[in-house]
Parts: C-alpha cells; structure tokens; sequence
C-alpha cells in the first residue's frame, strides 16, 4: 500500500469500531497495527522536515552566499540552532554558565552517553535521540489514545501531532519531544494503576522539562478518583505505591535542584536564570493571567503599521495561544479528569509566567506539543470532514513556513 493511500486511510473519519470494545480491550502496546501507524506517520513527519530543510538551505541560503556548499552534516546543522545549541553546549561541558541552569539536564545527559555512537558528535545524538522519542511518543500516544476513545480518534490524534506548525521541534535536538515520550508514558502507565511506573516515568519527565513536575497532579488526581470510587482507602501497599507515584516527580526535580546548588550555592538558581532579563528564551517571570497578552499589545502598537518580523511574531504568538486556551477549554467536557488536571495545570503555568516585551508570549507555539490532551480532542473533532479540512489547511502551510524560519536560523519558539 502506498504512502498516500494510507494517509487516506488515516484521514477516513469512518468509525472505526465500537468505542466501548476499544475501552475494554485497547492494543496491546506491542501491536503491529500501532507501530505500523505511528513509524508511517513519524516518517511522513520527518520527510517533510527534512525536505524543506534541503530545499530552504538549496534555494535560498546557497544562491545569496551565506552558506558554504550544502553536505549532509550542514544540513542538519541547521536543527541544531537555539536551544539545541545550548543542549548541545551542557552535554560537552556541563552546567558552566548560571544562564544555562534553565534547560533540564535530561536531553543533554544523554546526548552525552549517546554521543560514543554517533561518532563523539552529541548534537548528531540530540537529533537521534529527538526522533526516535518523537516515534515513541507517537506510538504510545496511538495507543493510550485507543484504549480510551477507538482506533479512528487514535490515527487522527497522531497524525494532527505530527503535522501541527511546530512539530519540527520533534525532529530537532530539543526535547520536546522527549518529554511527551515520558509524559504520554505516564499515563499509559497510570491508566493502567502501575503507580511507580507512572511516578519514575514522571520523574524522568520532570529532568527534561520544567513542566514535567505537572505530571504529580494527574497522578495524585487518578489516586483519589479511585478512590472516591471505591468508597475506600486502599490496601496499605497500593496506598504506598500511589504516595511514591507522586513524589517522585518532586524527588526528581529536587535532586536536580540540589545538583545546582553544589555548583552555584544557592536553591533557587534555576528560578533566577528564568527570571533574568535578556533575549528570547529568556526573562519569564510570575504575573497575573492576562499580563502576557497586555505586554504583547503594548509590543504590537509601538512596531507601527509597517510589516515586520515582530509584528507576525506577536500574531502567531497571541493566536496559538489562544487557540490552546479554547482546546483546554473544551477538554473539561470531553476527556477524563487527569488528562484535564493536566491541560489546565500547564496552561495556567504558561499564561501565569509571560515574557517581557514583544516575546511575552513567545515559545508557546512550542509548549502547546507539551499538552497532547488538546491533540486528543482536535482527534475527536476530526470526525467532522470541514473541520478535518480546516485543521489541514491551517497546520501543512504554518509547518512549512515556520520550519523554514527556523531552519534559516530565525527565532520561532
């Protein structure tokens, strides 16, 4: 069967099966059916990256003479820019700058490990790294996604992820997509009851993103519907299992906290370096809902009525955000309570902690891939053709252009 006719088959919103047999059963996560799907998709996913990479790099850098002529290691140079950079810098010499303490060491300490198979090149190990997490993620969300609402909502929800206008972050040395591997991880394994595994998976996703710590609420939030459900406190072993569930997502951050500390005397230090003033990527600070979206107004009147790069940047930037708000809106009545904890704990942390200036909302064009529960939703939503079409129509065009932004080194995210 061909590339293309599989895509149809993803894209049917034929009910699939019967959505309680789905519920009672679910793949087992060793199903041909699963891994087919997502490894199709992942390298759909990949292509399209890797294409536009190739002819951006062919098309516009080499004929203005900004670039030396194009080999297959400067072309992946390009997925290596921003904060890869600053990955790639901590897995060669650690944490030796104050500033870098706000990327989590995860993605870098394996970048480190990795780096012996890859030649000793570690940003070589962050791309391989990035795209086989974004693989699993892919799978094991097509799994998760089936056991709870049918193999139809599964496909669509995987194939929205990986084509939404900022998932050539999964394919970059970031670690978005390491941590939604972690993140998705744990609630399988939470759905399941298998607390600890629920609780060390969230822990590992706590090392590779700040918002990993999140991940102790749908935990805790799971433990006590049960719970409540039973109508009783559990047996002291289970009750036990779901405690260490919980906490180590706080043991993991904890330790990495004390970790600094040793290095620069003080607790706090990576509360200060997100704090701190400077380009983007930097300069997040607390505030009330509603400060990000004033600061980028007050932005967008002072740039004038001229086009320019800021201007679109605090468009994009105010529209996604947005957007994630209505989806996380509407996981209240459409997704079980965890999955809703979660979305709404992570969106009141973006909104909560803005930028300064033009990027007060900037990176969560990004961060949106952190909250896969909307992706569930837009799955659901797909059913309906013109949605489907609009979803499509929106998201292959913005892949494609912010891609190449940033493949040309621009900020994007």
């Amino acid at each position: 069967m061909s590339i293309a006719s599989y895509v149809g088959r993803v894209l049917d919103t034929a009910k699939a099966d019967g959505l309680a047999a789905n519920k009672r059963n679910g793949p087992s996560l060793l199903s041909r059916e699963v891994w087919r799907d997502a490894a199709i998709i992942w390298a759909i996913q990949f292509a399209l990256v890797a294409a536009i990479t190739y002819f951006g790099r062919i098309l516009i850098l080499e004929p203005s003479g900004t670039t030396p002529a194009l080999t297959w290691q400067s072309m992946f140079q390009s997925w290596l820019n921003w904060d890869a950079a600053n990955y790639l810098f901590i897995a060669k010499h650690g944490y030796y700058a104050f500033w870098l303490t706000r990327y989590f060491p995860l993605l870098p300490w394996l970048e480190h490990l990795v780096a012996p198979l890859t030649g000793g090149n570690p940003g070589a190990a962050g791309i391989v790294i990035s795209n086989l997490s974004a693989l699993g993620a892919i799978g094991l969300l097509r799994g998760l996604v089936e056991r709870e609402w049918g193999r139809a909502v599964a496909r669509r929800t995987i194939l929205y992820l990986a084509l939404f206008p900022t998932a050539f972050f999964f394919n970059v040395a970031y670690a978005e997509s390491l941590y939604v591997l972690l993140c998705v991880g744990a609630f399988l394994a939470l759905r399941r009851g298998n607390w600890i595994a629920a609780g060390l998976l969230a822990g590992l996703g706590a090392l590779a993103r700040p918002v990993g710590i999140l991940l102790l609420i749908p935990i805790a939030v799971e433990a006590l519907s049960r719970m409540r459900a039973s109508g009783q406190l559990p047996r002291l072993r289970e009750l036990a299992a779901m405690v260490t569930g919980v906490a180590l997502p706080v043991a993991a951050l904890a330790g990495f906290a004390l970790y600094l500390a040793r290095l620069y005397g003080s607790l706090t230090i990576i509360l200060q370096s997100s704090g701190s003033d400077g380009a983007p990527g930097s300069g997040k600070n607390l505030a009330l809902p509603g400060i990000g979206f004033a600061r980028a107004g007050h932005a967008l009147l002072t740039e004038g009525l001229a086009p320019n790069f800021i201007q679109v940047h605090i468009l994009l930037d105010s529209a996604f955000t947005l957007g994630l708000i209505a989806l996380v809106v509407a996981t209240t009545r459409r997704l079980p309570l965890p999955y809703v904890c979660y979305a709404w704990a992570v969106l009141i942390l973006l909104i909560c902690t803005p930028g300064h200036n033009w990027y007060a909302l900037y990176s969560n064009m990004r961060f949106i891939l952190e909250i896969f529960p909307v992706f569930i939703v837009l799955g659901i939503w797909g059913e309906r053709r013109n949605v489907e079409r609009v979803l499509l129509i929106v998201f292959l065009p913005l892949l494609a252009l912010l891609t190449l932004t940033f493949m040309l080194g621009f900020w994007v995210a």
